[in-house]
């Protein structure tokens, strides 16, 4: 059986399609992403839903401005929107956002964001970590095309 290199989401109404992680870009979000969550990890791990969401935002509120820029920008790297014509990258190699209007919309560009890491990082060091992003990442259902 082929592994699955894309799963299809829907955010906003959109489709959205998610590659899985190259090797270098899968570790270097997972060491950031990782290690900023450990505290989390903890919390779930000792079962205080109570202080997730106070971990999850100082892992956050610790993240520096080119930490962030370099998460989202990777993160979306790996996701294009469906439109009329085919898929669209949501941001080229270069960085330049190539959907536009996600330059604007924090909120789906999060979103994708979590898509992709959830799923190219679920299984890249293995059951723990899957548990890890599936505990803080709500749940969304793949769609096939």
């Amino acid at each position: 059986m082929a592994e699955e290199v894309f799963r299809y989401v829907e955010i906003g109404g959109c489709e959205y399609r998610v590659e899985k992680f190259s090797p270098v870009a899968g570790l270097q979000l997972a060491r950031l992403t990782l290690a900023k969550l450990a505290p989390v990890a903890r919390q779930l791990a000792d079962g205080a839903d109570g202080g997730v969401l106070t971990a999850l935002c100082a892992a956050i509120s610790a993240l520096t401005d080119a930490e962030v820029d370099s998460l989202v920008t990777k993160c979306l790297r790996f996701c294009c929107k469906k439109m009329k014509l085919g898929w669209a990258a949501c941001v080229d190699a270069e960085g330049r956002y190539g959907v536009a209007e996600l330059s604007h919309d924090p909120v789906t560009a999060l979103a994708l964001c979590a898509e992709a890491l959830k799923w190219g990082l679920g299984d890249f060091f293995g059951e723990s970590a899957s548990s890890l992003l599936g505990a803080l990442f709500a749940p969304s259902s793949p769609r096939r095309p």
